[in-house]
């Protein structure tokens, strides 16, 4: 029975293996000791992990300007590694990542909803292309900023057993990884689109005349001729996607009759119309293109009338 706890002794006796000593950087030469000393004790991706997270620990404090120059900057990064163990620095260096990646993300989510917005002129296919391709990159953009965010915070939990308790991170606020813009209320769809329609609108009266206008869809006000020639180009427009509206102004009646070219809102404007609300915004914008289209030609009129005449009179009808 002794001689069995004798022989147990020993290995009751055993030590754990001591932990890796800390950081040593006061100095940027002790830094570089500590590391050739402890250069076995981690594999070659292990430190260039460690060399990546001195490099984001870096451009934190770069980033929230701690310090300017770089003798300065390299010693509050010495500072903030000193005494801290392997994993506590690469655990600080993924939060001065989230801590820069996060800001940035949000700024160009922002960018996103703002651009939901744009809308090109009617008729401009080069315009509605390369704002559809400016959104697509900035999609992309997103996405590549959230796989980076959601990489970083994996690693900050596989690294949260070996912390203590005053550096480990608090679990992230939930984001919305959606890369599209976030869509739009219909109320809000429905005020702004009509807001866009009005100002369009007096930008033209400013530009042609603010002559009082009579719109007419169903060309009911024509007669004779008119009210012939009207339909026949309605028949025509259901084969050509053309829009056909009777418009008066200036006590002279007009037939518009172009091609439809609808403004090109984005998915996120979109989203919540209705079918109702869309083919109303799709009258309410054809009626506007008819008015626009009569105030140029009536102010074109006018001014080959007093070209001809010498003669100038602004004063509406």
């Amino acid at each position: 029975m002794i001689a069995g706890l004798v022989v147990l002794a020993p290995t009751a006796c055993k030590r754990a293996a001591a932990p890796p000593p800390p950081v040593q950087a006061q100095t940027s030469r002790g830094l570089a000791e500590w590391r050739r000393v402890n250069s076995g004790r981690h594999t070659a991706d292990e430190w260039r992990e460690f060399d990546a997270m001195l490099q984001e620990i870096r451009l934190g404090v770069m980033v929230d300007r701690e310090a300017t120059g770089s003798e300065a900057i390299d010693a509050v990064v010495r500072q903030k590694i000193n005494g801290r163990s392997f994993a506590e620095v690469l655990a600080i260096g993924y939060g001065a990542k989230r801590h820069r990646l996060v800001p940035l993300r949000d700024e160009l989510k922002k960018t996103i909803d703002g651009n939901a917005w744009l809308v090109t002129k009617e008729g401009d296919a080069a315009g509605a292309a390369h704002l559809a391709s400016v959104r697509a990159r900035q999609e992309r953009q997103l996405q590549e900023f959230d796989a980076q965010i959601a990489e970083t915070e994996r690693q900050l939990l596989r690294l949260e057993p070996q912390l203590p308790k005053t550096l480990q991170y608090a679990r992230p606020p939930e984001r919305d990884l959606g890369t599209a813009a976030t869509p739009v209320s219909r109320e809000r769809a429905r005020e702004e689109i009509g807001g866009m329609i009005e100002r369009r609108r007096a930008v033209a009266q400013l530009q042609y005349g603010a002559w009082p206008v009579r719109l007419d869809p169903d060309g009911a006000s024509l007669t004779g001729e008119d009210r012939a020639e009207f339909e026949r180009r309605r028949v025509e427009a259901a084969t050509t996607g053309h829009v056909v509206i009777a418009v008066s102004l200036k006590n002279q009646w007009w037939i518009y009759d172009e091609p439809k070219q609808l403004p090109a809102f984005s998915p996120a404007v979109l989203a919540n119309l209705t079918e109702q609300d869309r083919r109303e915004i799709e009258n309410e914008c054809l009626l506007l293109q008819a008015e626009v289209w009569a105030r140029m030609k009536a102010k074109k009129s006018e001014s080959e009338s007093e070209s001809e005449s010498g003669t100038t009179d602004t004063r509406p009808e």
